[in-house]
């Protein structure tokens, strides 16, 4: 990979990001929050994207856009419970547009997709530098959003807690591991979890039978220590030593590894079902009247020196082939002759329509044998 624009380490925080175009008349009064409602004015959108780093990064690159490109008032809301959440927010007021740009990953647009609010951008300048894989696409074939960063989920665990090393899913089974496992509900992380069991077994998601098997293995085994949901979950719970094994995000595993060692499950040639499971997330733009501003706010995110900026400020890897990756990353993230043994790129739609289903089976089949046990 290289650069092509100025360069802009991944340790550059949103301080001195925003310092370095200062000079060119940028002022914190570029980002304005609003508690609610509306702003109706030309050079102004309402965007929607996680808390923490995202909304931090968000804004310094949004006071940089209004310096440098276009003066523009950006106001922000932040999802709650999950991105998915937004979907009936959206619904609730279209055709009426209340929101103009919304932080979202794959699972996430494709459910957008089906109601058809998407704004086509296959005409961001800055697309082209990312690869075609990584674009999600409408039912016409236009990609319709502008992917930011590569995410992986992926099993690991706490190397100072785990007695035995883990080579396969079977190993989850060791009297050793008694409480130390935990669970996600599968509408996190879309069911992945189960996925991965799957492909383990012999099956995949348009075959989740051999995951649900080998889950009731697990719930009977007395090895499953806590049921949960979502990125604090995960690290708390793993970072205090109540569980030690689990499934999460490429960025809980940097948090869990500040304090405790971590060995991680995404490079197992043995195993079908410990591999990194890859996603995307980034902007999707709704059909409205500030769609215009809101692609060009878009395109700005993802050029190289930019898109270089975001990723490292969240702790995940750049779409953008010209953005340079953050060193320490590597161990998350494969080397192109890595892709085909190691990565999995799930068939979100297809989970998607199954999830219902998955969620009831999970509550009536799994969750009674882990209270049993």
């Amino acid at each position: 990979m290289y650069r092509g624009e100025a360069p802009m380490g991944p340790d550059v925080s949103r301080r001195d990001f925003i310092a370095s175009v200062a000079a060119a008349g940028a002022t914190s009064a570029a980002v304005v929050v609003l508690a609610g409602g509306r702003a109706w004015a030309a050079d102004s959108l309402v965007g929607v994207t996680w808390g923490g780093a995202q909304v931090e990064a968000s804004k310094a690159l949004a006071e940089k856009f209004s310096s440098q490109v276009k003066p523009a008032t950006f106001s922000w809301e932040l999802h709650q419970g999950g991105a998915a959440n937004i979907l009936p927010k959206i619904r609730a007021t279209w055709p009426q547009v209340k929101y103009d740009i919304v932080a979202a990953w794959d699972p996430v647009w494709h459910g957008m997709i089906q109601e058809d609010w998407l704004e086509p951008l296959g005409d961001l300048s800055n697309l082209k530098d990312v690869p075609e894989r990584f674009w999600t696409k409408d039912r016409q074939g236009r990609p319709v959003t502008a992917p930011l960063n590569l995410a992986a989920l992926m099993w690991g665990y706490r190397t100072d807690l785990v007695k035995k090393p883990i080579a396969s899913l079977r190993d989850l089974l060791d009297p050793s591991l008694k409480g130390l496992i935990m669970l996600n509900a599968p509408v996190s992380y879309s069911a992945l979890q189960i996925v991965s069991m799957a492909l383990e077994f012999g099956g995949s998601e348009k075959n989740l039978e051999p995951g649900f098997d080998f889950l009731k293995e697990l719930a009977r085994s007395g090895n499953v220590g806590r049921v949960g949901g979502g990125d604090i979950g995960h690290i708390n719970s793993t970072t205090t030593g109540e569980i030690a094994v689990g499934f999460g995000a490429s960025t809980n595993w940097q948090g869990i590894q500040k304090s405790s060692a971590v060995t991680l499950l995404n490079r197992v040639p043995t195993s079908k079902g410990l591999r990194g499971f890859h996603y995307t997330e980034g902007w999707s733009i709704l059909r409205g009247p500030k769609a215009a501003l809101a692609k060009e706010y878009a395109n700005f995110c993802l050029s190289p020196a930019n898109d270089e900026y975001y990723a490292g400020a969240i702790g995940a890897g750049p779409t953008n082939t010209k953005a340079k990756p953050m060193p320490e990353l590597s161990r998350y993230f494969y080397k192109p002759d890595e892709l085909e043994r190691f990565a999995y790129f799930p068939d979100f739609p297809l989970i998607n329509s199954q999830m219902q289903e998955i969620v009831k089976r999970f509550e009536t089949e799994i969750v009674p044998l882990i209270r049993k046990a």
